[in-house]
């Protein structure tokens, strides 16, 4: 325990979290995204994750998707595509409390190696020591079939030569609903929900279950199921909330999907 009896926060690199969201396609009144993105500290927020959530009339199936987060991040040289969403094509590994460097080398920006800065804590930062300005994004690492992926959080634009770009990293999950996210897509207040909810990642256990649902009188909400039992009964129980809200008596079944 920590001093005034506290408990002890997880540390931010490697901490796996698994969030196993449910909904039933048959239940939506219409197609939807559900949008994670972290905390901003300013209006440079990137859609971490957008899950499609197809209307399905008539369909029983409940779908599970499995959102996972590693703790791992990097930093990357991005540029804006065509429609906002933000590509790493340059990117690095970096741990809470160091210091990496844009350098330019041989005609190319290049990142050094990340190193500890004892006189910034835990803070992240990023320099840009090439003569021009670049778009720089803190995002998650995960491997996927041995390669590494990036999905960038945070995007600050146009960092100028010899301007730094500092961050201290929470790991606080937002969820929106809107129709027209994408992945990777710098947000814009006008295309989303009011907050629907969020998670503090290091606050809830390495692996849990939610049910997204269509409120009677319109609206989403996300609501925790228990922990307990192997995936099949997860199933059933998400069936039983559904029923609950909803007041259906039928069997559905459950399909699967998954979102890195």
């Amino acid at each position: 325990m920590l001093p005034g009896g506290s408990p002890p926060q997880p540390s931010l690199a490697n901490m796996n979290r698994t969030m196993n969201l449910y909904y039933c396609p048959g239940r939506l009144t219409k197609s939807i995204n559900l949008v994670l993105t972290f905390t901003p500290p300013s209006k440079s927020a990137v859609a971490w994750q957008v899950i499609h959530m197809p209307s399905v009339p008539g369909s029983l199936a409940t779908t599970r998707v499995s959102v996972s987060y590693t703790g791992r991040l990097a930093v990357g040289c991005s540029q804006d595509t065509t429609g906002g969403v933000v590509s790493g094509i340059l990117t690095v590994p970096i741990n809470p409390g160091e210091t990496v460097d844009l350098n330019w080398q041989d005609g190319a920006a290049a990142w050094s190696i990340p190193t500890k800065s004892g006189d910034i804590g835990t803070l992240i930062k990023a320099r840009n020591k090439t003569p021009n300005a670049h778009d720089i994004s803190v995002g998650t690492l995960q491997t996927v079939s041995g390669v590494d992926m990036y999905s960038p959080c945070l995007q600050f634009k146009r960092v100028g030569s010899q301007m730094a770009v500092e961050l201290d990293f929470h790991p606080i999950l937002q969820a929106y609903v809107n129709t027209e996210s994408v992945q990777n897509e710098l947000i814009r207040a006008e295309v989303v929900s009011d907050l629907l909810t969020e998670w503090n990642l290091t606050m809830i256990p390495p692996v849990s279950n939610w049910l997204f649902s269509e409120k009677p009188e319109g609206g989403y909400q996300i609501t925790q199921l228990s922990s307990q039992g192997v995936v099949n009964e997860m199933g059933l129980q998400a069936v039983e909330a559904l029923n609950l809200v909803h007041g259906a008596d039928d069997e559905d079944i459950v399909t699967e999907n998954s979102a890195a």
